[in-house]
This record gives structure tokens, sequence and C-alpha cells, in this order.
């Protein structure tokens, strides 16, 4: 499956869980509280701090599962170059390399996003 199409089905899954029990009393209850200023109670309602932690969760994982991708590249067990290389080898073991350091990349970035979204619901609980 594609990263992307991977990405968009885990948020649309997320979203359906965090506003599946009570959604409609709760966004209509958390867009009144907005309305009226009363912020606390807003993001209570909108389930915001579910949804940011879910998506931290959901980052998280991808991390894990791309560096556990990266980690089962097969590469070559003992390789050295010399004059009777053969060029495939050293193609293939190049594809390798830069399959792994994609998929490192990926687990990277989505330890990034995972940190700051963890970080954001911490804040937003500040203000709950």
């Amino acid at each position: 499956m594609h990263l992307t199409s991977m990405l968009c089905i885990g948020i649309a899954a997320m979203l359906v869980v965090c506003f599946a029990s009570g959604a409609e009393a709760g966004l209509e209850a958390g867009l009144k509280a907005f309305e009226s200023g009363d912020y606390g109670t807003a993001l209570k309602e909108l389930r915001v701090i579910n949804m940011v932690n879910g998506l931290g969760a959901l980052f998280a994982v991808m991390a894990a599962v791309f560096w556990f991708k990266s980690a089962a590249v097969d590469t070559p067990e003992p390789f050295s170059i010399n004059v009777h290389t053969d060029i495939q080898d050293v193609i293939n073991l190049a594809y390798s390399i830069r399959d792994q350091s994609q998929l490192s990349a990926w687990a990277a970035s989505s330890a990034c996003i995972s940190a700051l979204l963890q970080a954001f619901a911490i804040l937003l609980s500040l203000f709950t």
C-alpha cells in the first residue's frame, strides 16, 4: 500500500473513532461553548485532545513500522568491491541502501510528528 494512502486511512479511522460516541451532542455543545468564549469546555466537547493524542499514537506506530521495514531490507552479508565485482551486485547494494534510507526518513518524520502532536496535546490539556 502506498504511504500516502496508509496515512489517509489511518487519519480517517482515527477521526471516526474519536467522534463515534456521542459526536453530534459533543459537536453541538462544543460549538456553543466556543461561541460563548468558553474555550476549555469547547476543547473538551470537541474531543480535540483525544484526536491529537490519537494522531500522535498513529504516527508513533507508523514510525515503528517504517523502522522495522528498514531493518528488514535485504542487504548482502559480506560485501567487498574490487576489480572483479559484478556491476549488478553494486547496483543491488545501492538500491538496498536507498530503500533503507527512505524508510528511515519516513520513520524519523513520523516520530517527529508524533512528538509534536504529543507536545500539542499537553499544551491543550492545560486549557481544559
